[in-house]
């Protein structure tokens, strides 16, 4: 075997080590013949634990596809993407421009920061440029069992690089592939499955790295990782660092330091190489996500409640364990006595001991859930991480997993037994995956501990059994109809196309002739983010990146959307259906009462769609896509309003950043606040803003003294904060003490962590409907950093005469402002009119730009509803002008009187420079590769 501590390439010898037991982070590659039949024994085990994974799905009728984040996000992107690669193929084949900008993403939005993150620039996601968008579900299930293949091929050229043997490397490879990371989050987010196969392919460039090797690897697996997905590539850096640190310290230690320097560049300037590769993406989407809601904001990181650690333990051996913070650290029962055997055995493996501490440390503290997630919420969704730890432990300790000396079998039985007791010693452990786990594992641990006698081969068949049984346990635990069920959660083969395009209701659209830029609100059940995929202009939007300038919009009019990524529709206020341009709504016919203010209840299409009836519905104050304002609004003015006076005053003049453009304009709008008469109903109010619910369901009343007919009516909260406090805090003992023992109980276990509650709402009642308001704390993975919130009752025949809102849990709410606010809307359709009356005409939306033509009588500001980036340019006549922020969110371009061409024109900011990086990069891979090999060819010869 070569000497893995050959000299290469001027890296610093490392010093020997006493025993290659001791440490993983040594290379001692294994030999090579076997390789083939250990792929194909991998290969065959997986195909069998697939096929059964597969076929729980097909005898419950159901798909990969699961009804929340697969079939809202992750299938669109895919349909949407294979669409995009084909024509961005045929526009570079003709010389023409790459798409960059959809209409028909939300308002409008930049396709590639919007669909970095769930892979446009994974390398295995191109295969979708070659099928047919009908058969897209196929591709994403084929990706996702491609990639969970992949993993395991990852894994075991890590696992073999480092010295374990074939048998003990093919456990470890299916424990990791089958962990409980893929079982559950693997499905719900494909992307979630790109680590697994990346970060051992990082690990194994940083090994090439210390021997002095070639960095190729190194820098081709960075920029993979980066290239696929942005937050796994920050997860995968982060303990790429402690991986290092932790071979460093191993090979070298502290006494040689200057070995350090030269290293540290190696790995830092390799890195930036791979990094450079990926800008084509990489930069453009880091430029937005600075800028998005979920950025930069103040969260709160509450502990973990106690039993936590006891039910983490509890599910090392399942499938299961489901948390709200992505804690699937579970693994087999094979694999889990892997890690009982390495600590049974003393003086052997200390380092792989202290990185499984010290990662079971980090899931035990919230601080680092928020750490390795960006600095976001707190989220392990890093665990895959933990679980490749624990396959390779299992590969590390196989071929000696039945030796033990009469000591270490005391110490495995004896961990054994303190596993047992601690894991089940609380409620929430003890469930029946896994205590069905542990029992396999002690099966596992007795026969390992008496099989001094058993063949090799015996014991290889009765782990690689023990390994498969754990997998189809925990399959059929999670996703078995009698168990778990989660098999529930998804829908049959062919339910996502029939869903988002065949059988969507906005395929009416389809039928209108009406060829003008319009948006549609949709008041029937219609598919988030399924208007990119029929090419139509819709209100909804939910990718985890969205444009910063239209939250601070909505956030400014306070809609009821706390997720700022996540909205559906303009919630019926007419003033903004207006503004946004919403020319149609679709409806069914015996619905037609729920449509905003406005629009004409007689419909100008309807379709039969999937066994119901859809309709449309004009609106008949819609504003163009492009009108103007001949006054402006400051943003002083304007940010003195209340939300619904601020919709109101968007129409009568424009809101400019820029001061001094237009005269200021004399807002017209109708809106008001009528006084109301406050009712606390168990609650008390403790100061002018605080208010203290000792028990779940208190009631505040506000009743109107005058009430206002003939109006859009909406309840205002602002300034919303909740502490979550125990109702048996506010419990006298007299009234403690009257309970019985079991009730008594009962209540400390049902409130015992209301600290936790990370969300609250407030349910509305009133005369004229009901609604809902969702507020989410500082220290939910949700928060956007929204305090205030309009909820709209509509229009009715009977005014609003009396709301109640509806505490539902116990705490202190405050309320800088509880208001109902009522707008006439008799003025709107002029207002609008006056607005729209010189208007862009001929539009043109062509790639990457709009344009037409307009008229103008006075000095004005166009307004333009498309979501305002600095990616934007404008000409005027030929003529570059400034781009305008116009109404916070929109696009803007002042004009003087008289006839003007106008054209906007999109770039994706960093697209550019991202890309000359990427040309870079790749140029100096392709270097760093060729360098060394024609100056051994070049020897060659002057031998």
């Amino acid at each position: 075997m070569r000497d893995c501590h050959k000299n290469r390439g001027g890296t610093p010898p490392a010093p020997q080590e006493d025993t290659m037991q001791n440490t993983i982070l040594i290379h001692a590659p294994g030999r090579r013949q076997g390789r083939g039949a250990l792929v194909l024994a991998y290969t065959a085990l997986f195909a069998l634990l697939m096929g059964i994974w597969a076929a729980i799905f097909a005898l419950n009728g159901q798909s990969f596809i699961q009804y929340g984040d697969t079939l809202k996000q992750h299938y669109p992107f895919l349909v949407y993407y294979g669409r995009w690669l084909r024509q961005a193929a045929r526009c570079v084949l003709t010389g023409a421009a790459v798409p960059t900008w959809d209409f028909s993403i939300g308002y409008g939005a930049d396709i590639i920061t919007t669909l970095s993150y769930y892979g446009l620039g994974d390398p295995l996601d191109l295969l979708a440029a070659f099928v047919p968008g009908r058969w897209t579900e196929q591709l994403l299930e084929g990706l996702i069992v491609l990639r969970l293949y992949l993993a395991g091929l990852a894994f075991m050229a890590f696992s073999r690089r480092h010295g374990n043997s074939r048998f003990g490397t093919l456990l470890g490879a299916l424990a990791y592939v089958f962990s409980a990371w893929p079982i559950q989050a693997g499905l719900i987010e494909p992307v979630f499955l790109v680590p697994m196969y990346c970060f051992p392919l990082m690990l194994l460039g940083a090994d090439d790295l210390f021997e002095g090797r070639s960095p190729v690897l190194y820098i081709a697996a960075i920029a993979l990782t980066a290239l696929s997905n942005f937050l796994f590539f920050y997860m995968a850096a982060m303990l790429l660092v402690l991986y290092a640190i932790a071979v460093y310290s191993k090979r070298y230690g502290a006494k040689n330091l200057r070995t350090l320097p030269p290293l540290l560049a190696k790995f830092i300037g390799f890195a930036l190489v791979g990094i450079a590769i990926s800008a084509v993406t990489l930069l453009p989407t880091a430029q937005e996500l600075f800028g998005s809601a979920r950025f930069g904001l103040t969260r709160e990181t509450a502990p973990y409640p106690f039993y936590r650690f006891f039910e983490l333990l509890a599910n090392m051996t399942t499938g299961m364990g489901y948390d709200a913070y992505s804690t699937y650290a579970g693994v087999t029962s094979a694999a889990f006595l892997g890690v009982l055997v390495l600590f049974a055995k003393p003086r052997q493996n200390t380092v792989l001991k202290c990185a499984w501490l010290g990662l079971l440390a980090l899931l035990l503290v919230p601080q680092a859930g928020s750490v390795l997630n960006g600095i976001s919420y707190v989220s392990n969704r890093w665990v895959w991480a933990f679980t490749m730890l624990e396959a390779f432990i299992l590969a590390r300790v196989c071929p000696g997993i039945t030796a033990f000396e009469p000591k270490e079998k005391r110490n495995l039985f004896a961990l054994l037994a303190v596993y047992c007791v601690v894991a089940f010693c609380v409620k929430q452990g003890r469930t029946e995956t896994a205590l069905l786990g542990a029992l396999l594992l002690v099966l596992l641990a007795v026969f390992v501990l008496a099989a001094d006698g058993v063949s090799r081969r015996g014991v290889q068949a009765v782990l690689l059994a023990g390994c498969c049984l754990g997998v189809v346990m925990n399959l059929g635990g999670y996703y078995g109809i009698e168990e778990a069920d989660a098999v529930n959660e998804y829908r049959p083969a062919g339910y996502a196309w029939s869903t988002t395009v065949q059988d969507n209701p906005a395929v009416t659209l389809h039928l209108m002739e009406d060829q003008s830029y319009w948006r549609y609100d949709s008041l029937v059940n219609e598919p988030i983010n399924s208007p990119m995929l029929l090419d139509v202009y819709g209100t909804g939007y939910f990718f985890s990146l969205n444009n910063s300038y239209l939250s601070s919009l909505f956030r400014e009019l306070e809609q009821n959307t706390p997720v700022e990524y996540d909205y559906r529709g303009l919630q019926n206020r007419t003033p903004l259906e207006t503004l946004f341009g919403v020319k149609y709504a679709l409806c069914a016919p015996d619905s037609t009462g729920a449509l905003p203010a406005l629009f004409d209840s007689q419909a100008v299409q309807a379709a039969e769609i999937g066994g119901s009836t859809v309709a449309v519905y004009p609106n008949t104050a819609a504003l163009p896509i492009g009108y103007t304002a001949q006054n402006q609004i400051s943003r002083e003015t304007y940010d003195a309003l209340t939300p619904l006076q601020k919709q109101d005053a968007l129409l009568d003049g424009v809101v400019l950043e820029e001061t001094g453009l237009l005269p200021e304009a004399e807002l017209t709008g109708n809106t008001v606040s009528p006084a109301a008469e406050m009712e606390l109903d168990g609650v008390q109010q403790l100061d002018e803003t605080t208010y203290y619910a000792p028990q779940d369901g208190g009631r505040i009343t506000l009743t109107i003294a005058q009430p206002m007919a003939d109006c859009e009516t909406a309840f205002v909260v602002q300034g919303m904060q909740y502490t979550a406090t125990s109702p048996l805090d506010a419990m006298s003992e007299e009234e403690l003490s009257a309970m019985s023992a079991h009730d008594r109980r009962s209540l400390q276990k049902q409130y015992a962590h209301f600290w936790r509650k990370d969300s609250v709402y407030l349910r509305l009642l009133s005369n004229i409907g009901e609604g809902r308001i969702e507020y989410n704390r500082p220290n939910s993975q949700y928060y956007c950093g929204r305090h205030d919130f309009v909820y709209n009752f509509g229009t009715s025949d009977e005014p609003l005469q009396q709301i109640t809102i509806v505490l539902p849990f116990a705490g202190y709410y405050q309320f800088d402002r509880l208001a109902v606010e009522c707008q006439k809307l008799d003025t709107v359709a002029a207002r609008a009119e006056n607005l729209g009356a010189e208007n862009l005409q001929n539009v043109t939306l062509g790639t990457n730009s709009l344009g037409g033509e307009i008229t103008t009588t006075r000095s004005s500001v166009l307004v333009v509803q498309l979501p305002y980036s600095t990616g934007w340019s404008v000409t005027v006549d030929g003529t570059p002008a400034q781009v305008l922020r116009a109404d916070t969110a929109f696009l803007g371009v002042a004009l003087e009187p008289g006839s003007h061409t106008v054209a906007f024109t999109y770039k994706t900011p960093g697209l550019t420079a991202g890309a000359a990086l990427s040309a870079a990069g790749v140029v100096l891979l392709a270097a760093i590769w060729a360098v060394p090999a024609l100056r051994k060819k070049s020897k060659k010869r002057r031998k």
